[in-house]
């Protein structure tokens, strides 16, 4: 027996806004998810091209809001930004937080016992400031990585 999935994943018309499915035309206005912009019924709809720019509706915002709590009580332990001073924090260092936090969790303690936010915020928040450091180079150059000194 087949079973059409599309028929289980309903979600709002880009066009009229009305239920239908994933996937398929809609039944309300005729627009077509898959048919190209061009051949699209759009007559009433205002058109954005925005091809090849990031969609910002793929961030799991509650999670971003997690992390975003755990650099404020930085902020208030230390100081705003206070990872980029000085050609900011030695990157092993940094590295050595993100395992102390995922050991942590992997043994299952879900919250760090000093913020009692969750272990994964912090560790999110750590890899946010190694990305800053890999993204500004020119600016934070203490990466200390042993591996990185190899290659």
């Amino acid at each position: 027996m087949s079973i059409n999935n599309a028929q289980y994943h309903t979600i709002n018309c880009f066009k009229c806004g009305l239920p239908t499915s994933l996937y398929t035309q809609c039944k309300s206005c005729g627009y077509n998810p898959i048919m190209p912009i061009s051949d699209q019924p759009l007559k009433d709809i205002a058109l954005k091209f925005d091809d090849g720019k990031l969609d910002w509706s793929l961030i799991p915002w509650d999670s971003v809001e997690e992390i975003l709590k755990v650099l404020e009580f930085g902020k208030k332990k230390y100081a705003a930004w206070n990872f980029c001073q000085n050609g900011g924090l030695d990157h092993q260092r940094v590295l050595n937080a993100c395992f102390r936090h995922l050991v942590a969790y992997q043994k299952g303690e879900d919250l760090d016992p000093e913020t009692g936010l969750s272990h994964l915020s912090h560790l999110g928040c750590n890899v946010f400031f190694l990305l800053h450091f890999l993204n500004n180079p020119e600016r934070y150059p203490k990466d200390s990585r042993p591996c990185k000194k190899l290659s």
